[in-house]
């Protein structure tokens, strides 16, 4: 590993794990390559914030997921494991919490690697349950979850697919364009969310609750998941060449479905 070589916002990553008292994570330099490759792209400034979730691209063990762009993001682990591919929820309500992370108002975009395979409940962004059927939710990508945004009287906003029959890593990326207007991608597959005048994040989407990763429940084995990412802004038009340089940098080795660039 050559450390002089990584981007100057890894190296001050790596040095924060390293401080902590783990080692350097052994594939910096894939996250290196993807940093460097997402300021190319003129990305960079529209990431909001970096959760890697492989063991060795992040402290590899203990309690604490470090954030990439700042360390006051870092996510707390409950009942997870660290391994090649992420982390393993092993139990239902398995987690991770960022306290301190809240969510913009739109537009934004959250994208997430995981391999989740069952009809029903399944990995989650949670915000915090409003009541009244109101529950913010953003699911990830098993069963008829696949969806962005909040319940309304029980009724999900946008749903990007169905049910999902793979173990295979898969990528979804749920994108907030205004606060009543939705689109995403479920891996190289675009779909419209339109516009919903019951949808209305910038009044009603914010809440005080803790941002959370989690394992809800299901039946079939508990999932791993690779990364979570975070964007203050709409990436859906650069989402295939993100897509790419995802794929060849920090998601080798996942075997993610083949794309239209590569």
């Amino acid at each position: 590993m050559r450390f002089y070589d990584l981007d100057i916002d890894v190296k001050n990553y790596a040095k924060r794990i390293i401080d902590a008292g783990y080692r350097c994570p052994q594939d910096i330099n894939s996250v290196s390559d993807f940093v460097k490759g997402l300021k190319t792209l003129n990305i960079w400034n529209s990431v909001e914030e970096i959760w890697l979730f492989r063991r060795e691209q992040n402290a590899g063990s203990g309690s604490t997921l470090y954030a990439l762009k700042n360390n006051i993001y870092n996510g707390t682990l409950s009942n997870t494991v660290w391994i090649d591919n992420g982390l393993h929820f092993n139990i239902n309500n398995a987690s991770v919490t960022m306290v301190n992370y809240k969510l913009k108002p739109s537009p934004f975009s959250i994208h997430v690697i995981d391999n989740t395979n069952f009809a029903g409940y399944t990995t989650s962004v949670e915000l915090g349950h409003l009541g009244g059927g109101n529950d913010r939710y953003f699911y990830f990508p098993g069963g008829n979850r696949e969806y962005l945004g909040y319940r309304v009287n029980g009724t999900q906003q946008f749903n990007l697919g169905s049910n999902v029959n793979s173990n295979n890593f898969k990528s979804v990326l749920f994108s907030l364009k205004s606060s009543i207007s939705f689109d995403g991608y479920y891996n190289t597959t675009y779909k419209s969310g339109g516009s919903n005048s019951n949808f209305d994040w910038d009044k009603d989407g914010t809440t005080n609750a803790a941002f959370k990763y989690n394992y809800l429940l299901g039946t079939n084995p508990n999932p791993t998941t690779s990364s979570l990412i975070i964007f203050n802004d709409n990436i859906n038009p650069l989402y295939l060449t993100y897509y790419s340089l995802y794929k060849s940098t920090i998601g080798k080795g996942l075997g993610l479905p083949w794309n239209i660039i590569n």
